[in-house]
């Protein structure tokens, strides 16, 4: 009986087969070792892919979560740093306006008039802040400034202490508009009454955060500074006992304000806390679903060595008979 000859180009297209199945096991032992991840993953699943899709979903639910946190804990930080900065901005303010009520010094009631208008303005920048394109304290209003311009709220105060002649009057005047519907709130104030929605930062977890301008804080250190810059706009110009004792009223509402803002700072620091808190929650609930993912798709790391040694073995084998038979000539046929 006559044998089955292979020919040369056939032995050649079979040793190329070889090579690649070769290779391409040895890429596949090789990533297994690696990562300790199997690369059939429909084969360690047994097809049945739920199990997967339910874990990529969720985390895709936590990742949009974690982002949405991150853009809450960065509106809220900025919220944070703006009341840092009328902190910065008040200090010693009203021990200031209060010692030189006391000295009745006329001329430097004139100097610490002027830095009041100054740091009002100031005062209403910092209240106009916007982060990433959204106003701070506008409420709901993201898109509009908070505070209407400086001129425009003095000139409305101006309208309002017209005639009277008591600084004591002229102090509770102004503190009763920054309280009054029909004058901050309408004249001063440009954002929404309502405030942001709530932040949704997990699945049942939202955070309630909304500091708007008319907080009552933020319009008692407007108030202070109002009542000191207007006398720079001439209000009781001439009356000097008048002027000290709204000196010292202003005095007074500063401080007071400085009060009620470091306990808006405190309240504002335990949303800080809670988004941190939420943050971390996330990344722990998220640690957990990769490791369960990765323990769907983890392969025995012994068999994985072994089999990528195994592997590497029959390359090499296959490499040494490939060079030996690419030496065969006639000569050595004959031999």
């Amino acid at each position: 009986m006559s044998g089955v000859t292979v020919g040369d180009m056939s032995q050649v297209f079979a040793m190329r087969r070889q090579t690649y199945d070769i290779k391409t096991a040895l890429e596949r032992a090789s990533y297994e070792v690696t990562t300790g991840q199997t690369q059939d993953l429909a084969g360690a699943v047994g097809g049945d892919f739920a199990p997967i899709a339910a874990i990529d979903h969720a985390r895709k639910a936590l990742a949009s979560y974690a982002q949405s946190n991150a853009e809450a804990t960065n509106f809220v930080s900025g919220v944070q740093n703006a009341l840092v900065g009328l902190e910065n901005l008040s200090s010693d303010m009203g021990s200031s306006f209060l010692l030189v009520a006391q000295a009745q010094d006329d001329d430097r009631i004139d100097v610490l008039a002027s830095d009041a208008k100054g740091r009002f303005g100031s005062a209403v920048a910092i209240l106009n802040t916007r982060f990433a394109g959204q106003s701070l304290f506008s409420g709901a209003a993201t898109d509009q400034t908070a505070l209407n311009a400086p001129d425009v709220i003095l000139e409305a105060l101006k309208t309002e202490v017209a005639g009277l002649t008591s600084g004591t009057e002229i102090a509770a005047r102004v503190t009763a508009w920054f309280e009054a519907d029909d004058g901050f709130s309408a004249v001063g104030y440009a954002g929404a009454q309502d405030g942001r929605a709530p932040l949704q930062v997990g699945p049942n977890d939202q955070v309630d955060f909304s500091v708007t301008a008319q907080n009552s804080a933020l319009r008692a250190h407007l108030a202070g500074y109002a009542m000191a810059a207007l006398m720079d706009e001439g209000i009781l110009a001439g009356n000097p006992a008048a002027r000290a004792s709204l000196m010292a009223s202003a005095g007074t509402a500063m401080l007071g304000a400085d009060n009620k803002l470091a306990a808006l700072r405190a309240d504002v620091g335990g949303v800080e806390a809670r988004l941190e808190l939420a943050a971390t929650r996330i990344a722990a609930e998220d640690a957990g679903l990769q490791t369960a993912r990765d323990a769907i798709a983890a392969v025995d790391p012994y068999a994985a060595a072994a089999a990528l040694q195994s592997t590497q073995t029959q390359l090499e084998s296959l490499f040494a008979i490939t060079a030996r038979l690419s030496r065969l000539n006639l000569t050595e046929f004959l031999r």
